[in-house]
């Protein structure tokens, strides 16, 4: 998944979308409800007969990483969609949707019950026979080859949901064009709706203590607080073709200078960041901006990453009815599960992201994806060291989140101080010659340099200290793992 490739044709396509154009992910669609504002769609089979899919055996690779845990879908999955009402203040779901379909025919739950050893009995909401599942959701079946779930596993808004929706299309002008773009023209479609999401004087604040400068940054607030939507698109051929469109109410020329800077800072915040994009051209059209570029093998699997659902308690192929060895081996299932436990760990560690609250988000993501993994005829002892494991991630999101706090304190202070300065006329040499000066706005050269350079000195300490703890982390962990293997070692006589 590498190689410069040409984006004429993707850009052109891209460009030009039109809404209601609605295929493969048409009957999907149905079941979102209308208050959704983030989609995320994978056509699994496309992907995997995708000449560079065959070329590299991504089928084979999905099968074992799903095996060990490390997969959201079985390479029996043909398509996934799954939508959510995200508070983007926060970036927290208040729900979330997943629609899988496989390839063949052949959802049980009954089956599933027995897998799950009696937890989460087959009953029936609104028609529909469902299951409570462990993580707090609720799985449907829609047909002998959909799944679905919703999650928190809420009774009435579960029933209210499969009851008024599956229908008719209710999403959002903005979401409907991201459906039928991932018809046409993509196998991996992420959109945001951000339609009044954006609050000007919190991005103002946010400029002023970041490193950028603008002419305006009341104006390019407003810009950006203009955002109507994002639509992260990937097209795989021999090749794998990445393009992020941002839509606006107007031209956004004010930003384009620094858009890449903007829209890269947006993600690592939210910990959405791709390393691949760093690469990516900037080109502006119209009311929109557009990253393109190539992605990796690598950025290919952090994209998919964002995906997390439950319907994999569903489709496994344990949940077919076929007992799989491993899970009758205590000491080879123990070594399968720790092995997915490090691997997550290692992507943790290795995940790039040069801002506090995108590490704190990484950790909690994957304490979150070790947590989810199957405890199922596994040693005691490593399912205490994986608990330990994702415990101490979530004890560094905690620290790196209070640690975002005091940055963020400290330069707001800085500013501050500069501002009461100032207006007192006591500013150090500072004031003589500012121009312009509004009460939030300086474009004093000698004054932008001095805020630029305390604001990355305060940003570099913080990320000083951050590296620390991550390193700490990462030694303490590794310590624990040595004598864990030791003791697994010595027990079940394979090397773990």
């Amino acid at each position: 998944m590498k190689r410069i490739v040409c984006f004429s044709v993707f850009f052109s396509l891209l460009t030009t979308i039109s809404s209601g154009v609605f295929g493969q992910f048409e009957k999907d669609a149905f079941w979102v409800p209308r208050t959704a504002n983030t989609l995320m769609m994978v056509d699994v089979r496309a992907l995997l007969d995708s000449p560079l899919g065959k070329s590299e055996k991504w089928r084979t690779q999905l099968h074992s990483s799903y095996k060990k845990g490390l997969a959201t879908f079985p390479t029996s999955t043909s398509k996934i969609l799954v939508a959510s009402e995200v508070d983007f203040e926060f970036m927290e779901p208040l729900w979330q949707v997943a629609v899988l379909t496989r390839a063949y025919p052949g959802v049980d739950l009954k089956k599933v019950t027995k897998k799950l050893k009696g937890f989460g009995d087959v009953n029936n909401v609104s028609g529909y026979e469902t299951i409570t599942l462990r993580n707090d959701a609720y799985l449907v079946k829609i047909d002998d080859s959909t799944l679905a779930s919703m999650e928190p596993a809420n009774r009435q808004m579960t029933a209210r949901w499969l009851r008024d929706n599956g229908k008719k299309n209710q999403v959002s002008p903005y979401l409907e064009t991201a459906i039928g773009f991932a018809e046409t023209s993509a196998q991996v479609m992420i959109a945001f709706d951000l339609r009044d999401a954006l609050d000007p004087q919190r991005i103002a604040t946010r400029i002023k203590n970041s490193a950028l400068t603008f002419d305006s940054v009341e104006s390019v607030s407003k810009t950006i607080a203009s955002v109507q939507g994002i639509q992260f698109a990937i097209s795989v051929t021999d090749k794998i073709n990445g393009a992020i469109k941002v839509d606006f109410v107007g031209n956004p020329q004010n930003v384009v200078p620094h858009a890449k800077a903007i829209i890269i800072a947006a993600l690592e915040k939210n910990g959405l960041m791709v390393s691949d994009l760093k690469s990516f051209k900037v080109e502006a059209k119209g009311n929109q901006i557009f990253l393109r570029g190539e992605l990796s093998n690598t950025g290919l699997n952090q994209v998919t990453s964002f995906i997390e659902h439950p319907i994999s308690h569903g489709i496994s192929k344990s949940a077919s009815g076929k007992e799989d060895k491993a899970q009758v081996d205590v000491g080879q299932n123990s070594k399968m599960y720790l092995s997915a436990v490090v691997d997550y760990s290692k992507e943790m560690y290795n995940r790039e992201g040069s801002t506090i609250e995108s590490r704190a988000k990484w950790f909690e993501k994957y304490a979150r994806q070790i947590d989810g993994l199957s405890v199922l005829n596994v040693d005691p002892a490593v399912v205490d060291f994986s608990n330990y494991v994702s415990a101490s991630f979530r004890d560094m999101t905690s620290k790196l989140r209070e640690s975002d706090v005091r940055r963020f304190q400290n330069q707001t202070q800085y500013g501050e101080n500069y501002e009461a300065n100032s207006r007192s006329g006591n500013s150090n040499g500072y004031y003589n010659g500012y121009n312009n000066y509004n009460g939030y706005e300086y474009r004093h050269s000698k004054y932008t340099g001095e805020r630029v350079k305390a604001s990355k000195q305060i940003n570099n300490m913080a990320i000083k200290e951050m590296k620390t703890e991550i390193d700490q982390n990462r030694l303490d962990l590794e310590k624990q793992l040595t004598d864990l293997r030791r003791e697994m070692t010595t027990k079940y006589k394979i090397q773990f």
